[in-house]
């Protein structure tokens, strides 16, 4: 059995690799300008700043969203290439489209065998300041006694 999961893990990790190097290669490789067919050379994070709208940059800040721009040396045309975050806890904001919008839940009421329990989640947007509350309640928790939970695992 250790020999399988450790082959299932190896071939994990290998898939992993290669999937991120083709990510890698994919983002890396040369760009011709549409214009007049120039090699394209990237930006650094620091010079590509002021292409970037103010929403895109605070997506980079919060970490929801990368952007590359690619400027031509001969005519000047530059290319803005985003690049999603694959694992995010930020969501698109409904009001300016921007992958800032983080969620907060606040548990107001703990539910009890008897009573429902009330939940809060605030969302807000990093870019726009957007913010919506919602507040919902909660089923009231199924009673179990000790013996009735040892019987269904027979």
């Amino acid at each position: 059995m250790k020999g399988g999961s450790a082959t299932a893990l190896g071939g994990f990790t290998a898939l992993a690799l290669g999937i991120g190097g083709l990510r890698w290669a994919a983002r890396n490789r040369l760009r011709r300008c549409p214009g007049c067919r120039s090699a394209m050379g990237r930006l650094s994070r620091a010079a590509h700043d002021p292409y970037l709208t103010s929403s895109e940059k605070i997506e980079e800040s919060v970490r929801s969203a990368e952007y590359d721009v690619w400027l031509c040396p001969a005519c000047g045309m530059s290319r803005k290439l985003r690049h999603g975050v694959w694992i995010t806890s930020y969501s698109t904001c409904p009001q300016c489209g921007a992958k800032t919008l983080s969620k907060r839940t606040l548990t107001l009421s703990v539910a009890s065998d008897k009573s429902e329990g009330r939940q809060q989640t605030t969302k807000t947007c990093a870019s726009c300041g957007y913010e919506k509350t919602s507040v919902w309640r909660t089923p009231p928790r199924r009673k179990t006694d000790s013996a009735s939970f040892y019987r269904l695992g027979r």
